[in-house]
């Protein structure tokens, strides 16, 4: 039970970093090369803290892909990412999330041996589908938005990163894994320097991240606070049990935006039209639904 409570914590406390994320990716930093630099680069302030939990050890090399694995997602992810979150609210990217579900139980069947019964499978079927409901577009014919394809891909990236973090606590501590995660990610966000027209949009980023380095750093801070307790519950549940928590993220993107919006207005990208809030109750209730499947 006090995995589960541990595992909550996760979706909870990211779901304030989807809303802030909104907010850099409409209102701050337009360019995607200095966005995802400027936020791998606040990444760094997390490392020092890491040793209030434990000391990083020696890895070895069959795990050296894992943890390049787990850094390349960390930082790549956030192209489409931060691409789909102009088009559509924060809550329903955080939605789309769990259409990294697709992939995990396969994934984990071959990679960590994690077997499910049928009944959470059909779990999973649930939260995909309320997925798909949540993105279809009203026209002259349906039609899924292109937001959809965007955390698709998002997804299958973090479904790898799942399972590679998986093995790689199975076979090392979690401060181990995260610290070289951290340090990987921003030696490969560093890359974008080495280009010409990025260096350019990162330099003229700089003011704007410079006066706003509290959102980031409040950012940074409250994603690492997720990420110790989720990888704690990681090293204790199934990582399909983890991915269904994480499916109930856009249930508290959706209450923390409703309080936002009573503050700040419509400064973060979240509609509150009563239809739409309608459609998103329905599909992230469903989300629960296919959530306690998996747990059960």
């Amino acid at each position: 039970m006090f995995a589960i409570f541990m595992a909550f914590l996760a979706p909870i406390l990211h779901s304030s970093c989807n809303l802030l994320d909104s907010h850099f990716a409409n209102n701050l930093i337009k360019t995607k090369s200095a966005i995802i630099f400027y936020n791998s680069l606040t990444n760094v302030i997390a490392i020092p803290f890491l040793f209030l939990f434990g000391v990083p050890q020696a890895i070895s090399w069959d795990l050296l892909p894992f943890l390049l694995l787990i850094a390349a997602t960390e930082t790549f992810y956030l192209l489409p990412y931060y691409l789909a979150l102009r088009k559509i609210d924060a809550s329903i990217a955080s939605a789309l999330f769990s259409l990294a579900n697709i992939l995990i139980p396969i994934m984990a069947w071959f990679l960590v041996d994690e077997r499910l019964n049928f009944g959470q499978y059909f779990g999973f079927g649930v939260i995909i589908i309320a997925s798909i409901v949540l993105n279809i577009e009203r026209s002259s014919r349906l039609k899924i938005n292109s937001s959809f394809w965007l955390m698709l891909a998002v997804s299958v990236m973090l479904a790898f990163q799942s399972v590679c973090y998986k093995y790689a606590i199975d076979n090392l501590d979690w401060v181990t894994a995260v610290f070289y995660t951290l340090v990987f990610s921003t030696i490969m966000s560093s890359a974008f320097l080495l280009f010409k027209c990025s260096r350019r949009n990162i330099v003229a980023a700089f003011p704007i991240y410079r006066r706003n380095f509290g959102y980031f750093l409040l950012n940074e801070v409250i994603y690492q606070c997720g990420e110790i307790p989720s990888l704690f519950a990681l090293s204790m549940l199934p990582v399909v049990a983890i991915e269904g928590i994480n499916a109930t993220q856009p249930i508290f993107v959706l209450l923390f935006g409703a309080l936002l919006y009573r503050f700040f207005g419509s400064r973060f990208k979240e509609s509150f039209q009563p239809q739409h809030i309608l459609k998103k109750l329905v599909c992230f209730g469903v989300i629960v639904w296919g959530v306690v499947l998996i747990l059960r």
